[in-house]
């Protein structure tokens, strides 16, 4: 990861004011570059992903990924985690899994996590209570 950050920065919090109002001024400049490295175990084959090929949305993303993510965001649901947003709802998590491409909606592991998501909603108590 790089970034054009200086030296001071990093001694410097999220709390402070002063780097918050240096982020909302030239938010551009301090945005880090990430490169995504990775491996598939079966077939024993590393590469990364170039900046192009990252989807600036969520509807463009693979439909592996936006899975992967709905799972993700439900597992933070059930842990009650502090990280899901005080807005979002198990209810918009199930929404956003019917909003996955037909194809991915048939697959058993979407099937499997739009079930457990949905019988989540219904409980009394939920995880987000």
């Amino acid at each position: 990861m790089t970034s054009e950050m200086p030296e001071t920065a990093a001694a410097d919090t999220l709390d402070d004011p002063s780097l918050l109002a240096r982020l909302r001024q030239e938010p551009a400049r301090w945005l880090p570059t990430v490169l995504q490295r990775y491996e598939a175990p079966l077939l024993r084959h590393a590469g990364e992903i170039e900046g192009d090929t990252i989807r600036p949305r969520f509807e463009e993303a693979s439909p592996r990924f936006q899975l992967t993510v709905i799972a993700a965001r439900f597992a933070e649901h059930l842990r009650k985690s502090r990280w899901v947003a005080r807005e979002e709802s198990l209810h918009d998590v199930l929404e956003l899994a019917g909003s996955l491409p037909p194809a991915t909606v048939r697959t058993p592991e979407a099937q499997g996590l739009v079930g457990l998501i949905r019988d989540a909603v219904r409980l009394p108590g939920k995880a987000e209570d």
